[in-house]
């Protein structure tokens, strides 16, 4: 992990971890907005496995996971037991299959942004009579 200052930093050695979570592009606002954020060390995560999501969720990225996903993954990273990142992972997995079970993913966290239909040319402005 690098550490501010360009000197690296050994995951067991953070005091804690901040997490931003919602959407990507709210998160990616709340951390741009909020200075003290900035000036944090950075945890930079390289997921071995897409997202436990698959289909039923749309990433920005394929390599992008949900936060549960990642928070798991820095917890093993910082030191923690791997049986935590498991055990997270496989209730996040169930929860997962119950909604594809349960069929009820709305039309639009099916498709992904890069597949979303393109509205048609827009019709020309009218022009009010003066």
């Amino acid at each position: 992990m690098k550490a501010r200052g360009g000197m690296t930093l050994a995951p067991s050695e953070l005091e804690g971890i901040v997490v931003l979570d919602g959407t990507w592009s709210k998160a990616k606002t709340l951390w741009w907005r909020n200075p003290w954020l900035t000036k944090l060390n950075r945890l930079t995560l390289k997921p071995s496995k897409p997202s436990i999501y698959g289909s039923l969720r749309a990433e920005p990225k394929r390599e992008y996971v949900s936060t549960l996903e990642s928070v798991a993954a820095a917890l093993t990273l910082c030191g923690e037991s791997p049986e935590i990142e498991l055990g997270l992972s496989r209730v996040f997995r169930t929860l997962v299959q119950r909604v594809r079970d349960a069929h009820i993913i709305p039309p639009a966290a099916r498709r992904s942004p890069k597949t979303r239909t393109r509205r048609g040319p827009r019709p020309p402005a009218t022009e009010e009579p003066k």
